[in-house]
């Protein structure tokens, strides 16, 4: 009987080649298609918070909300809503992106000339986790895939827990009011929100209040157009109070407070 010695370099080739071919590949085209986006952390910002970043102004929350198309060739058409330090706006801008095969890549802002942001992508393309890149900026983040499909208020309908974390920056004494000319302090909530498929909704959930915890039950209404952005008006109040991306299938939706004073971000789940 013949013996036969492997090469050890031929083994080590051997199985780098499996390896290589076991990992699945990304490009740039994994990343195509729309996506809902929920974005937080903290910036640095100038004098008389200015949406300018810089390096040595102190700390201050942001959230954002919104939908990125990934064209599949390097470059993406996003709007979204911001929460800068408790006031809030809208916004249109473009990016472009490198995504190598090993699914990791690099986003670049419109008018920069460096990356902004650093991405890893699913192989399948149906997740995008984030950060930014920005000197002064410590913000992360998740892409979903949306799928096809509009939505509407019926898209929402049904049980749904929510966890929602942040800041904000409260009156004298503690009380829950917001206001804007505070120290932000940290907030958390848990709960279920029951949607109707109408545009109402019931809310229960426990909140954690600058160290303080107590119940809450309370009604909101809302609004979801086609394109599947929409935004929450609390009860009582005038104007829309958070503003949301859903999922075409109504499965998940990404959350922002838009109350002056308040940062605060958050993601429901259908039950």
């Amino acid at each position: 009987m013949k013996h036969y010695k492997l090469n050890p370099i031929a083994a080590v080739i051997l199985l780098t080649v499996s390896y290589a071919s076991a990992v699945a590949q990304c490009s740039n085209s994994t990343a195509s298609g729309t996506y809902r986006y929920v974005w937080t952390g903290f910036g640095s910002f100038g004098a008389g918070g200015e949406h300018t970043l810089r390096p040595n102004g102190p700390f201050t929350p942001f959230a954002a909300v919104g939908l990125s198309t990934f064209n599949g060739d390097g470059t993406s058409s996003n709007i979204d809503t911001v929460n800068l330090a408790g006031g809030f706006f809208n916004r249109n801008f473009t990016n472009t992106y490198q995504i190598g095969s090993n699914c990791h890549g690099t986003v670049t802002a419109q008018g920069a000339t460096e990356p902004t942001a650093h991405i890893v992508v699913a192989p399948d393309g149906n997740e995008i986790i984030f950060i930014n890149s920005i000197t002064g900026v410590v913000i992360s983040g998740v892409y979903r895939r949306q799928g096809a499909g509009q939505c509407g208020n019926a898209t929402t309908s049904g049980a749904y827990r929510y966890l929602w974390t942040g800041y904000g920056s409260f009156g004298a004494g503690g009380q829950h009011t917001f206001r804007t000319n505070g120290s932000f302090t940290p907030f958390a909530a848990v709960g279920q929100a029951i949607f109707d498929g109408a545009g109402a909704e019931l809310n229960t959930d426990t909140l954690q209040l600058a160290g303080g915890v107590f119940q809450r039950t309370f009604a909101n209404t809302h609004n979801v157009g086609s394109d599947c952005r929409g935004t929450v008006r609390r009860q009582g109040d005038l104007e829309p109070t958070a503003n949301v991306v859903v999922a075409p299938d109504g499965s998940e939706i990404f959350y922002i407070a838009t109350i002056p004073g308040a940062v605060v971000s958050g993601t429901y789940k259908r039950q």
